[in-house]
C-alpha cells in the first residue's frame, strides 16, 4: 500500500504525464458568410472538404509550445469575409515531419496579416510590410494552426500558406490553394481547382473541372481528369497523368520528364527544358505540339489519327511505323501527312530520337 505522505506527490506526476500528452486546445468553430472567402495561416495542415449548408466553416485547432499567443481575425478584407490567423512574430518554428529537414519558406506580410492574392497592396520594400519566414528548426515562435475548411457546393475559396500539407476531397467548388512549402492532394473533387506552390508533390486524382498547377519544384501527378482546361507549370519535377480529357492541356516543366496515357484533347501542348516526353494520345484529330530542349520523343496515336506532321530534331533520329503521304524527309527531319490531314503534330527537340507509333 502506497502511504498517504507519497500519495500527493505522485498523483501530481501522474496528472502532469497525463497533461503533457493531452491535446492543448480543442477546436474552434468560425462561420463565414458569402460566396468569395479568403483564409490566411502562415503554418500548418489543411484539410478541405464538401459540407452541406449555406457557410464556410473553419474549424482552427493550435498547436506548439506558444499556440495561446496566435491570434484569430475574422474582420472582412477588402471587402470579402475572410479568416486570418495572426502569429505576431518575423519568425515561426513549425515541426512537422511532412516537410523537408531544415526547410525554410518566407513570405512578405502586409500590415493587415495578409499576403498574396488580391488583398491591399502594400508594399514591404515602402515599409508597408514585414518579411516572416516559417522553418521547422531553429529559433523562434513554436506555433502552429491545423484547418479544417468545410465547403459548401458552388462557393468559392481562397487559402493562403507557407507550410504545411493539404489535403481536398469531394469539395465542389472554386478552389484557390496558394502555399510555400506543402505537399497537395486532391481526391473527388469538381468546379474549379487552382494550385500554386512553391515547392512540394501535386497529385489529383478523380477530378472533374478546370485545372491549374503551379509549382516551382516538386513531381505532379493526374489520374481521370476531365475539364475545359488543364494546365500544369513546374520549374522543376516530373508529370505524370492518365485518363486525361480537355479541350485544352498545356504542360510546361524546366526540367523533368512527361508522361501522359489515355489522353482526350482537342489541343496538347508540351514543352520541357530537358526531359523525355511520352504521349498516347485517344483522340482521332488533336492539335499536338511538343518541344524540348533535350531528350527522347515517344507519341503513341489511334489508327484513325489524321494530321499534318512536322518533327524535327537537332540530334537523334526519327522512327515511325504509321502509313502516311511524306512531303519531305532527313535524318532529322520528317514533314508528312496522316489520312486526311487537318489537325497539327509539331514536335522539335533539340538532342533526342523520336518516335511516332502506332498505338499497341
Amino acid at each position: 500500500m502506497i502511504s498517504q505522505r507519497y500519495l500527493v506527490p505522485l498523483l501530481a506526476v501522474l496528472t502532469a504525464v497525463v497533461l503533457a500528452h493531452s491535446p492543448a486546445h480543442s477546436s474552434e468553430r468560425f462561420a463565414l458568410a458569402g460566396d468569395d472567402v479568403r483564409i490566411w495561416n502562415l503554418a500548418g495542415r489543411t484539410v478541405i472538404e464538401s459540407a452541406p449548408g449555406e457557410q464556410v466553416i473553419v474549424l482552427v485547432e493550435r498547436g506548439g509550445a506558444d499556440a495561446a499567443k496566435l491570434r484569430i481575425a475574422t474582420d472582412a478584407v477588402g471587402g470579402h469575409p475572410a479568416l486570418r490567423v495572426l502569429y505576431g512574430k518575423d519568425r515561426v518554428v513549425y515541426a512537422d515531419r511532412t516537410l523537408r529537414f531544415g526547410s525554410t519558406s518566407s513570405v512578405h506580410i502586409r500590415a493587415d496579416g495578409t499576403w498574396g492574392g488580391d488583398g491591399p497592396r502594400k508594399d514591404w520594400w515602402k515599409g508597408m510590410g514585414r518579411r516572416v519566414t516559417v522553418s521547422n528548426k531553429g529559433f523562434g515562435m513554436q506555433a502552429y494552426a491545423d484547418l479544417h475548411v468545410q465547403v459548401p457546393k458552388g462557393r468559392r475559396v481562397s487559402v493562403y500558406t507557407v507550410a504545411g500539407a493539404a489535403t481536398l476531397t469531394n469539395v465542389d467548388g472554386r478552389i484557390l490553394f496558394d502555399g510555400g512549402a506543402t505537399d497537395v492532394t486532391a481526391n473527388g473533387c469538381a468546379g474549379a481547382l487552382s494550385v500554386d506552390i512553391g515547392s512540394g508533390s501535386v497529385s489529383v486524382n478523380k477530378f472533374d473541372g478546370d485545372l491549374l498547377v503551379d509549382t516551382g519544384s516538386g513531381s505532379v501527378s493526374l489520374t481521370d481528369v476531365a475539364g475545359a482546361t488543364l494546365s500544369v507549370d513546374t520549374g522543376s519535377g516530373d508529370v505524370k497523368g492518365s485518363q486525361l480529357a480537355a479541350r485544352e492541356i498545356l504542360v510546361d516543366t524546366g526540367s523533368g520528364s512527361v508522361e501522359l496515357a489515355a489522353v482526350h484533347a482537342s489541343s496538347l501542348k508540351v514543352d520541357t527544358g530537358s526531359g523525355s516526353v511520352g504521349v498516347s494520345l485517344l483522340s482521332s484529330r488533336c492539335a499536338l505540339e511538343v518541344d524540348t530542349g533535350s531528350g527522347s520523343v515517344r507519341i503513341q496515336v489511334p489508327p484513325t489519327f489524321a494530321a499534318e506532321v512536322h518533327i524535327e530534331t537537332g540530334s537523334g533520329g526519327i522512327r515511325t511505323d504509321l502509313p502516311m503521304t511524306v512531303l519531305e524527309t532527313d535524318r532529322d527531319l520528317l514533314r508528312a501527312r496522316i489520312g486526311s490531314g487537318g489537325a497539327k503534330l509539331h514536335v522539335d527537340t533539340g538532342s533526342g530520337a523520336v518516335a511516332l507509333m502506332a498505338a499497341r
